[in-house]
C-alpha cells in the first residue's frame, strides 16, 4: 500500500508541476477571459503564481481521491496541508532569496515551485499513511482547502496593497 501511495504522490508532483507550468499561460492564451483569470495567473505577482500550485493540486486530489479514498487516512487533511505548503514555501523562498540577491531569478522561482510541490506531496504522503484517523481532520482539511481557494479568487479581483500582490512585470 505504501508503495502504491508513494507512486501516486510522485505522479502528483509531476502533474502539479507540469500542469501548473502550462497554466502560467492560460490567461493570455484564452484572451484574458475573466473566468480563466479566476484560476490562472492574471499578472506576474507572487500571489497570482500561487494558483499554479493550488488548482493543479486540487484537480489531482480529486483524481487521486477516486482511486484511494478507501485506502488512506485523513485524505482531506493531508491534501489541505499540501495546499498550504506549496504557497508558503514559494513565498518564504522568494522573499528570502530576493532579499539576499536584490532581484528575482526565473530559474529560482521555478525551482521553488518544484521544491515546494515535492515537499507538499511528501508531507501529504506521511499524513495519508498515518494510523490516526479523525473525521475532525477531514473537516479541518475541507475548511482549509475551501478558504485558500476562496482567497486565491478573491484577491485576484481585490488585491490588498501589499508586496505579495505587486505585479513584477510592470516594475
Amino acid at each position: 500500500m505504501k508503495t502504491k501511495l508513494l507512486a501516486w504522490e510522485v505522479l502528483g508532483i509531476i502533474f502539479i508541476v507540469l500542469f501548473g507550468g502550462i497554466m502560467h499561460f492560460f490567461y493570455e492564451w484564452f484572451g484574458n477571459l475573466l473566468i480563466v483569470g479566476t484560476f490562472a495567473p492574471v499578472n506576474e505577482s507572487v500571489w497570482e503564481h500561487l494558483k499554479l500550485g493550488y488548482w493543479p493540486l486540487i484537480i489531482f486530489m480529486l483524481i487521486e481521491y477516486y482511486f484511494l479514498k478507501d485506502e488512506v487516512n485523513n485524505f482531506l487533511f493531508g491534501k489541505a496541508l499540501a495546499s498550504l505548503i506549496i504557497p508558503l514555501f514559494i513565498i518564504v523562498f522568494f522573499y528570502t532569496y530576493t532579499a539576499i540577491i536584490g532581484n528575482h531569478i526565473l530559474v529560482l522561482d521555478i525551482l521553488s515551485f518544484v521544491f515546494g510541490t515535492t515537499l507538499a506531496q511528501l508531507v501529504s504522503y506521511k499524513i495519508l499513511i498515518s494510523n490516526r484517523k479523525s473525521k475532525y481532520y477531514s473537516y479541518l482539511g475541507a475548511i482549509i482547502i475551501v478558504l485558500l481557494g476562496f482567497f486565491l479568487i478573491l484577491f485576484t479581483f481585490f488585491p490588498p496593497n501589499l508586496p505579495l500582490f505587486i505585479d513584477y512585470s510592470v516594475l
